[in-house]
């Protein structure tokens, strides 16, 4: 009978936990302080195509760190995104870009309009 070695098995699963843990390590629980409708305007810089009018966006207050970080969102015009004020998100910030991970571990992007002290 053949004997099987269950070191590279083991080495390969012990590679994946440490993968798996160091991109849930860089995130951190945030927490979603408001969310603001933005009222669509007429489109800027010369173009005459005419504004998404399935689109709503919308600015999302998100406490992380410390910081209040005011991100923008877009969703379809049907989405309200109210449900989410109140609800905490795992979250990380890099440069002007926070990224949310969803329940269903799908990353979103989110442009940083601005930041302040949480306080």
């Amino acid at each position: 009978m053949k004997r099987v070695s269950f070191l590279p098995l083991g080495a390969i699963l012990i590679c994946v936990a440490a993968v798996a843990f160091a991109q849930n390590e860089d995130f951190q629980t945030a927490k979603i302080v408001s969310v603001d409708t933005v009222e669509s305007s007429a489109p800027k810089g010369g173009t005459d195509a005419p504004p998404a009018s399935d689109v709503q966006k919308h600015n999302l207050s998100i406490e992380l760190g410390g910081t209040v970080y005011v991100c923008r969102a877009e969703t379809s015009k049907d989405f309200d995104l109210s449900w989410a004020q109140g609800k905490e998100v795992p979250a990380r910030v890099k440069g002007k870009t926070m990224f949310l991970k969803r329940a269903n571990g799908k990353v979103v992007r989110l442009t940083i309009l601005s930041s302040k002290a949480a306080g």
